[in-house]
């Protein structure tokens, strides 16, 4: 039997949502100088979203070049012409002391791809912004050193004090800053979106980037503001709509503060019934689906995530008191999961196929399994074995769902070595690309319309705090801790990971794992099993 799913899309207008009553903050700015790296050619280091201001400079014609990224010649421009990577040549003629140059605005964030995903419009008191890293003057009467420069960025408050990873592996440093970065830039609208191309809530985008926040500042503002935007602007793919309620359980794991769940319980039941035309995603672009054979209303994907959210209605349903939805729903979760592996499910192979009609295992077909703990156990080690044949066949959205189940079949380290392979299906691309922050897609040949500022591919921020620090919480709104550490391939690391309880650190030298904890917790740590009180611990 084919399990149906019918959803929503509802047609709104994109204006930025009001200040919630839940402690959403208000945006703000930050300004820096840049560095001169060559007469003519400033570099502000990372880029962000924001404006450029002139200072105490002659008066005459100006004409600059304002960008993302820089060519061989050293030219501020776009490389790839296809792609969204940014780039402006600017003329104007500056007056009095701070003078703000004019950017044009950019028609997608006027408007977004879809009438059912529009783009987000920042306050009006921001202005026009955009990302860039690189200054060129191209004219000017007189030349401009770094103290005329100066660039004002718009983000959400989000606190980068209270999280930090060092270690022994200098890459993997440099992919935890990359990651750390994209999620404080990226946060310029005031509410999780895709990107600059487009500007604009999806659903699917706004989890990763929710998990990734939580990694960095426990602040759980700006992902509840998503949620509500979300529940009342749902977006097309159908698993979109399902990670809608993804997105809401982990609000409630974070906070333990069942408001969200409250608020939107009627929309989360809706978007389990829903509307069809169904239109399934599995990963995007199309190429990056390793092969999946998609059959209308047959889809493996889309009936694992069907199965999870089932599961997690039933949790949901208890815990805003409705105790007869919660046994009807825990009912469909035990049906739809054994619908799931009868249908899916190859024991003799012991993979999961795309859809009952073929044979084919793509690796979509079977991470998912094991990432939201669907799997028989008989399964997990060929599923993981199946997994490490594939690599990364995958694109930057599924690869979340990749490292979820490596980790969880006890190959952390597999993980590890794909996210930073010397291959062009790694974060290593992003960092020998030039990006700053999170690209949309590996490369642009994967998908040659891509911008460098998609916090969709932020996944290693998750992986790196719950999977190898493996900090998370024990219940929901951390009251207490569940410690699993994957440090075996360190030899040296320091690291902090924020809960709304306060910092947890660890400390990683000479095979000593030293722990600062603000809560009680339960440490697995090398075969053995401690319950540990709040405070200073150390362990040979």
């Amino acid at each position: 039997m084919n399990l149906a799913f019918r959803f929503l899309c509802t047609i709104l207008p994109a204006t930025l949502p009001a200040i919630d009553p839940e402690g959403a903050k208000e945006l703000t700015t930050t300004a820096d100088t840049p560095r001169a790296v060559a007469t003519n050619l400033f570099d502000f280091g990372q880029a962000t979203f924001g404006w450029l201001e002139l200072l105490d400079v002659p008066p005459g014609d100006y004409r600059l070049a304002l960008g993302e990224m820089t060519n061989s010649q050293g030219l501020v421009c776009n490389p790839f012409p296809h792609s969204t990577i940014r780039a402006y040549t600017l003329d104007f003629a500056p007056t009095g002391h701070l003078f703000r140059v004019p950017l044009p605005p950019a028609p997608l964030n006027l408007r977004g791809y879809f009438k059912d995903a529009p783009a987000i419009r920042i306050p009006p008191q921001f202005g026009i912004v955009a990302p860039y890293r690189f200054v060129q003057i191209l004219r000017s009467p007189a030349p401009l050193s770094p103290a005329n420069l100066r660039r004002q960025s718009v983000h959400y408050p989000i606190d980068l004090s209270q999280s930090f990873f060092h270690s022994d592996n200098p890459l993997l440093d440099r992919l935890y800053t990359l990651c750390k970065h994209t999620i404080h830039a990226t946060s310029f609208c005031g509410i999780y979106i895709d990107g600059d191309r487009e500007r604009t809530p999806y659903e699917g985008d706004a989890y990763i980037n929710q998990l990734a926040h939580y990694a960095i500042d426990p602040d759980p503002t700006l992902a509840r503001r998503t949620l509500h935007w979300l529940a009342a602007h749902p977006t097309w793919p159908t698993e979109w709509k399902q990670h809608l309620i993804l997105i809401a359980w982990a609000d409630w794991l974070q906070t333990g503060d069942p408001r969200a769940l409250i608020r939107h319980y009627e929309t989360f039941q809706r978007s389990l019934l829903g509307t069809t035309p169904r239109r399934d995603l599995v990963d995007w672009p199309p190429g990056e689906r390793d092969g999946f054979v998609m059959v209308p209303e047959d889809n493996s994907v889309v009936a694992a995530f069907y199965v999870r959210t089932l599961q997690i209605m039933a949790e949901i349903a208890r815990l805003v008191g409705k105790p007869r939805d919660a046994e009807s729903y825990r009912a469909a979760a035990r049906k739809a999961h054994a619908d799931y592996l009868r249908d899916y499910y190859l024991p003799d192979r012991k993979l999961f196929r795309d859809a009952t009609t073929t044979l084919h295992t793509s690796l979509h077909a079977n991470a998912l399994p094991l990432a939201l703990d669907l799997a028989p156990p008989e399964a997990v080690s060929t599923i993981a074995r199946h997994l490490e044949g594939k690599g990364m066949a995958c694109s930057v959205y599924f690869a979340h769902y990749l490292l979820e189940a490596l980790a969880k079949a006890g190959r952390s380290d597999l993980a590890l070595s794909l996210m930073l392979a010397e291959n062009d299906r790694s974060w290593r691309t992003m960092l020998d690309f030039g990006a700053t922050m999170t690209m949309e897609a590996w490369s642009p040949s994967a998908k040659p319309n891509l911008d460098l500022n998609h916090a969709w591919a932020t996944a290693p921020l998750h992986f790196i705090a719950r999977r190898l620090l493996g900090v998370c919480a024990a219940v929901p709104g951390w009251r207490s801790i569940e410690l699993r550490p994957c440090l075996d391939t360190f030899r040296f690391l320091d690291a902090q990971v924020p809960t709304p309880r306060g910092p947890v650190r660890l400390t990683l030298r000479n095979q000593r794992l030293s722990l600062s904890l603000p809560v009680p917790a339960t440490l697995h740590w090398r075969g053995k099993v401690y319950a540990l009180g709040a405070g200073e611990h150390a362990f040979d």
